[in-house]
């Protein structure tokens, strides 16, 4: 589970920010239900957000925060494998400051595993790893288990849970005195690959993180489809997908002329499906009931799903999958733009799920961005779940929370003050008639 994360000089964050799961003992909900259902909690004196909505203008930031997230979780499971020669690592420094010219993208997570507090970070620009730390907190205080200043690594020496990182680090120093470490590479992803047991379980706790986005749906679609191979998993998809979508009566796979499939697919999703080859030869078939003209159901039709349903049903069915994967493992998932395709009221029953403990005994977190302010309104949400992202005068992003702001926990005009200013993070539109005025000669 995340504590926080925190981004500094990464896209158009140019300062540091943090985005905090920590729930804040000072807030009490007009609905007490929040304040179990929307909570996990860890001990007498911690506990987490199940959910975490992130609301701003286009261009404000809120997908950078995402691909903030998603760059450090991808480096880190990476970073081992050689480069080749002259390659160059894919950062992004915020580039429209001198303050920022030349120095590295900071990020950070804090996190739980199996109840233990972790705190591991790195500062990196597109060349090399300058700094890397991970600390833990074995009972209340933090001990670091090891620091890195560019090519040195500073294990703890005393601790016992630092041993490996002695271990490993003293064992890259005899096979490359020069170089014990590459100069593009973590310290932690090496010691995870030298089976250390520490480093292998935090690098698996960023593995186990997942990343999606409500505009493109491809990169999840072959996880919903591996999914829904199994009979358990498959029936829990239709099932939601039911519940959700009143129209859709069940879903199931079915073999397809692979060759005549591909014709009619579109592109993106045709190069798909090529990827996958000749064994992928099958497509979906959602049932409807057919009605006679009294409204009894008399039978039912198979639509093909990818062809006659629409883009909101489609995106509904694949992102189940990763969905009831995250609910059913206790994961972190991360969805930009989650509203795109959907109705409101699809995208509240969805953050439900999350908010749940019911639907999610084993604590996973869903941290998201939107545009849907429907989810605007304190009977369904906390103040310290809701956060805003807006651009500075300098065109700097700044992430805030709306625990910050004093406001009353019935207050019902949260969306139209949100939609007015009061808060900050919509779009400056300026006098948008001006610009269509023509001025007499």
């Amino acid at each position: 589970m995340i504590i926080e994360f925190s981004v500094g000089n990464y896209s158009s964050f140019k300062d540091p920010f943090t985005l905090s799961l920590v729930a804040a003992r000072s807030i009490k909900s007009r609905n007490g239900a929040l304040d179990v259902d929307n909570l996990i909690p860890i001990d007498a004196h911690l506990s987490l957000l199940a959910s975490t909505v992130v609301y701003g203008p286009n261009a404000g930031g809120k997908s950078n925060l995402v691909k903030a997230a998603a760059f450090m979780c991808n480096y880190v499971q990476t970073s081992f494998l050689e480069l080749p020669a002259g390659a160059l690592i894919n950062v992004q420094p915020f580039r429209l400051s001198t303050q920022t010219e030349g120095k590295p993208s900071t990020f950070e997570m804090v996190f739980l595993i199996e109840g233990r507090q972790f705190r591991y970070g790195f500062s990196v620009n597109s060349q090399k790893v300058e700094r890397e730390w991970l600390f833990v907190v074995p009972k209340t205080k933090e001990i670091a288990l090891f620091e890195r200043e560019g090519q040195t690594i500073v294990p703890n020496p005393s601790n016992p849970n630092a041993r490996e990182f002695r271990a490993i680090f003293s064992l890259l120093g005899r096979i490359n005195p020069q170089e014990p470490l590459r100069s593009n590479a973590l310290f932690l992803s090496i010691a995870a690959q030298n089976n250390g047991s520490i480093a292998r379980q935090v690098m698996d706790w960023f593995t186990n993180m997942r990343f999606m986005s409500g505009l493109d749906d491809l990169s999840y679609r072959g996880f919903t489809i591996q999914q829904f191979k199994d009979v358990e998993q498959q029936a829990r998809i239709v099932d939601l997908v039911h519940r959700l979508d009143v129209g859709v009566e069940s879903i199931e796979m079915v073999p397809i002329n692979r060759d005549e499939a591909l014709k009619n697919t579109p592109g993106p999703l045709r190069e798909l499906f090529e990827r996958m080859g000749n064994s992928e030869s099958f497509g979906f078939r959602s049932q409807h009931r057919v009605y006679d003209d009294q409204g009894k159901p008399i039978q039912s039709i198979g639509f093909d799903l990818l062809r006659d349903e629409s883009d909101g049903t489609q995106k509904l069915f694949f992102m189940a999958g990763p969905i009831l994967d995250a609910l059913a493992n206790g994961r972190v998932l991360w969805v930009d733009e989650m509203e795109a395709r959907l109705h409101p009221n699809l995208t509240g029953a969805l953050v439900g799920l999350f908010n749940s403990r019911a639907s999610n005994p084993k604590g996973a977190q869903l941290i998201f961005t939107t545009h849907d302010t429907n989810l605007l309104d304190l009977r369904k949400l906390r103040r310290d779940q809701i956060w805003f992202i807006d651009k500075d005068k300098t065109a700097a992003s700044r992430l805030y929370s709306l625990a910050e702001f004093k406001i009353r926990n019935d207050d019902s005009s949260l969306e139209d003050d949100y939609i007015h200013g009061v808060y900050g993070a919509t779009p400056y539109l300026g006098e948008l008639a001006a610009a269509f005025e023509r001025t007499e000669a």
